[in-house]
């Protein structure tokens, strides 16, 4: 896969493929049960090992997760132990796959990709629809966050949870993030954390501000969160691409 060549440097994976998992929470806690029902666990097979990614979902036949984790993926909504079939687990096949046109796997821009469910998810209390934000909207430096994910919890990545884990985070200035990351971090991107974030196993996990989907975890620096910031996609760069893609693809009618 492309964006394994940027193991060495920015992405969660690691050249190890730590239990065959990415991603993590580093400096949470385990999450009340089915407080995020919007919150999906994506098992992807590919021509390596299986691995794991968050997502999140933006309407009943709609996820959205990063690009990088391609491949076959099955989507499991409605989850909190993924070790076990829980009653309020729905999993889901993917019928169609939309990586942004102009995805780039060897430096991770437009890191985004909707998947399109062979059936519409069952709303409940367990299982919901989240908010997107507005278009071009900008997330101010200093906005407290929430991030949640499947992803390791420790920095080295070699311990990924059963169950959801938190963490409160905080965004950070655009121009302090481009000083640590240079030239890889874009206009489409944001930044949040510093000794808390993500990790591996934790890509394409939502970054959620009042209610608001902003980013989508895209990559950061190993050891995990260690004095260096998570890097997301920004939601609002896309958010019409997200609904050109819905409308066109769309079974559903509204009024």
């Amino acid at each position: 896969m492309p964006q394994q060549l940027l193991v060495l440097f920015l992405s969660f994976q690691l050249t190890t493929n730590v239990g065959g998992y990415w991603g993590k929470i580093i400096g949470g806690h385990e999450v009340k049960p089915h407080s995020k029902p919007y919150i999906a666990y994506l098992e992807v097979q590919d021509v390596g090992l299986p691995f794991r990614c968050g997502g999140f979902l933006v309407r009943e036949d709609f996820v959205v997760t990063a690009a990088h984790c391609n491949g076959h993926i099955t989507v499991t909504l409605g989850a909190h132990d993924i070790s076990k079939k829980e009653a309020t687990q729905q999993k889901l096949q993917v019928e169609s796959y939309y990586p942004h046109p102009e995805y780039n796997g060897f430096v991770l821009l437009n890191d985004i990709l909707l998947l399109k469910l062979r059936k519409r998810a069952v709303l409940n209390e367990n299982v919901t629809v989240i908010k997107l934000s507005k278009s071009n909207e900008d997330v101010p430096d200093g906005t407290k966050c929430v991030l949640a994910g499947w992803g390791s919890v420790t920095a080295n990545g070699r311990r990924v949870p059963k169950k959801l884990q938190e963490v409160n985070i905080t965004v950070l200035d655009w121009s302090k993030c481009k000083q640590i990351y240079n030239r890889h971090l874009t206009s489409d991107m944001m930044c949040a954390g510093y000794e808390e974030g993500a990790c591996i196993g934790d890509s394409g996990s939502p970054l959620v501000c009042q209610d608001t989907v902003q980013g989508i975890v895209s990559f950061g620096r190993s050891p995990c969160a260690n004095r260096t910031p998570t890097v997301f996609t920004q939601i609002s760069k896309y958010t019409n691409w997200i609904h050109e893609i819905m409308a066109k693809k769309s079974d559903i009618l509204y009024s």
